[in-house]
């Protein structure tokens, strides 16, 4: 794990997973991708509650226990606001993005024909183009 750390500190992934254990805790994967696009766990945190203190907590430790820590660039989370604002401030410097998959559910709920006054094939268009630019290869196919 520290290896993989090491190796590539500069993108961080944290996510937290529910009902993976037969408690109602939360586990928390702190995780980077290799150079060939494969997620590797670099730690893992289990929390009874997912509170402020507790969350701190971890990311903290993952913070001191790790030196290359300073390196990352970049946190990539869910839209979870209260880890957000933990990771900002253990890493104040370090750039907060939300995964792809958080995105487009923020946009499926806030893209709708009532919100937006929109018919129903605009919302779709609207959605499908999102996709497009999201998995764009080249500057040409965005």
């Amino acid at each position: 794990m520290k290896r993989n750390f090491d190796a590539y500190p500069e993108i961080g992934l944290l996510d937290s997973t529910y009902k993976l254990l037969n408690f109602n805790g939360v586990v928390y994967l702190f995780i980077v991708e290799d150079s060939i696009g494969c997620s590797e766990i670099i730690a893992v945190g289990i929390l009874v509650f997912e509170i402020k203190e507790y969350i701190n907590w971890s990311i903290s430790t993952f913070k001191s226990k790790n030196d290359n820590s300073i390196l990352i660039k970049i946190f990539m989370t869910d839209k979870d606001e209260t880890m957000r604002s933990v990771l900002k401030c253990n890493f104040s410097t370090t750039k907060l993005i939300l995964c792809k998959f958080h995105v487009f559910q923020i946009f499926k709920h806030e893209i709708t024909s009532s919100k937006l006054g929109i018919t129903s094939i605009e919302e779709t268009r609207a959605k499908e183009y999102l996709q497009q630019i999201s998995y764009a290869k080249s500057d040409q196919q965005y």
